[in-house]
């Protein structure tokens, strides 16, 4: 994962075992010279920072244009995250009406419709 650094391997094909579920994660690292296994605090750090990141992008698109369609959502997101169009309409289902950065994420409707950001601090401001 190039925005991790994270290096996941999964098995194909084992001929005397069954194959493990979970992949194996490895981390290069500089002072040994090769691959090592990150301890969960660096795995849990390393992804807290790739979901910042598309939480910061998925704000800056919706800041730029009030209401957005799914398609030309998860279009920008793989332009500029370099996800494919599966990923990018996952993430974007994870994050739905979450808080993030004051701003909740949120659709108009269950089926189809538009994204747009709901502004909590100014929401808060009108009920004083």
């Amino acid at each position: 994962d190039e925005t991790t650094d994270l290096i996941k391997a999964k098995y194909l094909h084992l001929r005397s075992h069954k194959k493990p579920k979970e992949p194996v994660i490895m981390l290069y690292d500089e002072t040994a010279g090769g691959l090592v296994i990150p301890t969960n605090e660096i795995v849990s750090q390393k992804n807290y920072e790739k979901e910042q990141a598309f939480i910061e992008v998925l704000i800056k698109i919706l800041s730029k244009e009030a209401f957005i369609n799914q398609k030309d959502l998860s279009e920008k997101l793989m332009k500029e995250l370099k996800l494919t169009k599966t990923t990018a309409l996952r993430r974007i289902d994870e994050l739905l009406n979450g808080i993030y950065n004051g701003y909740t994420f949120k659709r108009e409707n269950k089926k189809g419709g538009r994204y747009y950001l709901d502004n909590q601090q100014e929401n808060e401001k009108d009920l004083f």
